[in-house]
């Protein structure tokens, strides 16, 4: 039962991965971007806590390749998207290992939630490690503060989604019974 909820989640969040990079660059009202960001990092905790850290840093590499992606039409070549889309790897590929090392084993909603915002703050300062190095007190008063509260809202949905996988899990096994 286990392996069909991971393939489960897995699957939707790659369907939603791929439609979110084709729309990303349409997205021009701030509460859709975020809105889409929040089912999208909510699908990606969810399904790396059901599947554990490996396919939550594969999830991250499929992530980072396909936001390069959709963004190369901004830069001169694949290589310099690839760079500049570097932070995106280094945050994604850190929640999904810490995530689906911590909270794959507990299968709680609420160490999903405080765990997928401690990862999300920690890698955020891993990916921008040199403007936290150059800017200190404006990374630290400014920014932070401004991402610690869609890091809430990511949370949030993380927990949500994951809470509808276990309700869907659950309805699998009663199925199964009958």
């Amino acid at each position: 039962m286990q392996n069909r909820i991971c393939i489960v989640s897995f699957t939707t969040y790659l369907v939603f991965l791929i439609i979110y990079s084709l729309f990303f660059q349409k997205m021009n009202d701030m509460v859709q971007h975020n809105l889409f960001t929040s089912i999208l990092i909510g699908l990606f905790c969810a399904s790396t806590s059901f599947c554990g850290a490996a396919i939550g840093f594969f999830e991250a590499i499929i992530t980072f390749l396909l936001f390069s992606l959709s963004v190369l039409h901004k830069y001169s070549s694949l290589s310099t998207a690839l760079i500049a889309e570097l932070p995106i790897l280094v945050k994604f590929s850190f929640m999904g290992i810490v995530i689906g090392a911590i909270v794959s084993t507990t299968k709680k909603g609420g160490s999903l939630f405080v765990w997928s915002y401690i990862t999300q703050l920690l890698g955020d300062l891993f990916a921008h490690i040199t403007d936290l190095v150059l800017k200190p007190e404006f990374y630290l008063l400014t920014l932070l503060p401004y991402r610690s509260i869609e890091y809430l809202m990511y949370s949030l949905s993380s927990m949500f989604i994951f809470y509808l996988f276990l309700i869907f899990e659950e309805l699998l096994k009663k199925r199964k019974k009958e």
